[in-house]
């Protein structure tokens, strides 16, 4: 099976827009005083994730490939340009987090310090204080390569789920 040179290009074009979008939208939200850990966050990510690991399938399917499409193109696509995404947006975040807004990381940390205080008891109900302890002195320890690495693992993982949706989507079928 030869690998189509089409494929490899759509994929890290897409996914490099696509991270730009990401880290795009991350920015606005943190000046707009929005955290990067909220809710609103992550669903913009799952959409610009999906959308740009959408684009690119469509567009190899209906503009290089006679309107075909087999699952395994749709994955490789949809890889390439997730994979992409993460690593552009996690490179920006990078320098957001140590060059822009070097006291990012330090809020977020004790944000999550706060947010396990005030659920101390029913953390310790739940999982028992040992569990409890562990988590408190983890958070101590979190460098800003654990802070980098997690988020490019969370939209890695949003890409995963979503790469196959699509690819079953739009995959075209033999007749019989």
């Amino acid at each position: 099976m030869k690998v189509r040179p089409i494929i490899p290009r759509l994929g890290v074009q897409y996914g490099a827009v696509g991270g730009l979008m990401l880290m795009l939208a991350f920015v606005i939200f943190h000046y707009l005083g929005i955290p990067g850990w909220s809710l609103i966050t992550l669903i913009i990510s799952v959409v610009v994730i999906g959308f740009f690991s959408f684009l690119p399938i469509k567009e190899f399917k209906k503009y290089h490939n006679d309107g075909e499409l087999r699952f395994y193109h749709g994955m490789s696509i949809a890889f390439l340009s997730y994979v992409s995404m993460a690593l552009v947006f996690t490179l920006l975040y990078l320098v957001f987090i140590n060059v822009i807004e070097p006291s990012y990381l330090q809020d977020k940390l004790d944000f999550q310090r706060e947010l396990v205080i005030t659920q101390k008891d029913q953390w310790i109900d739940q999982f028992g204080e040992d569990s409890y302890n562990t988590r408190v002195e983890g958070l101590k320890e979190i460098s800003a390569f654990d802070d980098v690495w997690s988020e490019f693992i969370k939209r890695v993982l949003i890409g995963f789920f979503l790469a196959p949706i699509f690819s079953i989507i739009l995959r075209t079928h033999k007749p019989r």
